[in-house]
């Protein structure tokens, strides 16, 4: 008879959690509410060849996070879903919140005085992929510092109840270790614009892409997006970059060929294809 092994966050308890979702439901949800639009997760076989594959849900795994760590990342899940994620589209705002545009970008800024309590939720989100076995993120795997940098920080809060994560994270200040930009889509209009995947960037081995259904998420360990709207210690602000469908699409088709193009760099003496199955 098999062991349970432990949980992969806490180390602690048996890792007995069944059906952890990889990516929270809240970040596909629009996705999939019609029957026709579906996730496609890249698949990569032994022969290199690298499949498409049509899904109608997220990965979920099980036994690799214990009751409590999945407890204390639902937690995380819902305060971002609840504070940002369902005010993004609310007709009747919180104050909070404010509509920006420029010439050349549509922004969802929001002025919080407990950003940590997001950084927490980027960090349990990226975590997740780093732990995870699935199609789409089993050849994802941090540096160990990077591992052990996001890893020490969700440890010092697990053990603490809902309202007192708030308070401590209101207190803190997380945003010198990482930076990040959260994209998102205004509208889809078809499935391909759809896809749960990641990529290093370029030249930048601690710099990373993430697909995630309806979010595309820039993270960077080294800190390199310094624009106006990257979330760093220097913002007042989350801000969330919403994305024109036609937008969305340019640059889902940008990413898949920067997507086949590492492939190809990665195995130069394989032919590599990208198909749909």
């Amino acid at each position: 008879m098999s062991t349970m092994k432990n949980c992969l966050l806490c180390n602690l308890n048996q890792a007995d959690q069944q059906n952890s979702h990889i990516v929270p439901d809240f970040m596909t949800k629009r996705v999939f509410k019609s029957e026709k639009k579906k996730i496609r997760e890249i698949i990569s076989s032994p022969n290199s060849t690298y499949i498409i594959h049509n899904k109608q849900d997220t990965s979920k795994e099980d036994n690799i996070l214990c009751t409590e760590c999945e407890q204390y990342f639902c937690t995380l899940e819902r305060e971002f879903a609840n504070k940002v994620h369902n005010n993004l589209w609310n007709e009747f705002q919180p104050s909070e919140f404010e509509h920006k545009k420029s010439e050349t970008t549509i922004w969802r800024e929001y002025k919080v005085n407990d950003k940590s309590l997001f950084y927490l939720f980027i960090y349990s989100l990226v975590f997740r992929c780093h732990i995870s076995q699935s199609t789409s993120f089993s050849e994802f795997r941090l540096k160990d510092n990077d591992n052990n940098l996001i890893k020490s920080e969700l440890l010092k809060y697990r053990k603490r109840k809902r309202k007192e994560i708030i308070e401590i994270t209101s207190k803190i200040d997380l945003t010198n270790s990482i930076e990040f930009q959260l994209f998102i889509a205004e509208e889809f209009d078809k499935i391909s614009s759809n896809i749960m995947t990641w990529m290093k960037i370029f030249n930048k081995p601690r710099d990373f892409l993430f697909l995630l259904g309806e979010y595309k998420l820039y993270i960077s360990f080294d800190q390199h997006f310094k624009t106006q709207f990257s979330n760093n210690n220097q913002s007042k602000s989350l801000n969330i970059i919403v994305l024109p469908k036609y937008e969305w699409r340019y640059f889902y088709n940008r990413d898949f060929q920067i997507l086949q193009n590492t492939m190809i760099m990665q195995n130069p003496k394989e032919k590599i294809n990208l198909y749909l199955d």
